[in-house]
């Protein structure tokens, strides 16, 4: 089961680190979601630029970059909190890429049938 982990967390490893390193296309801000105060607006901006066109513009690239990292930080918060709320039930919140889809796409449904500037813990609560 770690080497599942550890081969599931390394390359988010390494694609954070890359995107640490790299400038911001066009002096923009590296992050997306604030983790500070993240809501449903930046949470929904992320992942409008997390997925570009098949042939993207460099602009585009780098910003679904940079999406990808900040949903991918916001899901291990997200993990992390339903974990020490609920306990781990038999591998209830395993971290896996089933799981971020499963929670990406309730989230996405609590966000949308809620305002924009909902803040994150608050849809964490409600999942």
């Amino acid at each position: 089961m770690k080497m599942q982990i550890v081969a599931f967390v390394a390359p988010f490893l390494l694609f954070t680190a890359a995107v640490a390193t790299a400038a911001a296309p066009d002096g923009k801000p590296s992050d997306l979601i604030d983790v500070q105060s993240a809501n449903c607006a930046q949470f929904e901006k992320a992942m409008s630029y997390a997925k570009p066109p098949a042939k993207p513009t460099k602009k585009q690239a780098a910003f679904a970059t940079l999406a990808q990292d900040d949903l991918v930080l916001a899901m291990t918060w997200v993990n992390g909190y339903l974990a020490g709320r609920d306990g781990l039930k038999g591998g209830a919140h395993s971290f896996t890429k089933d799981w971020i889809v499963t929670y990406m796409g309730k989230m996405t449904a609590i966000c949308k049938a809620n305002s924009g500037s909902m803040l994150l813990t608050d849809v964490a609560a409600k999942l």
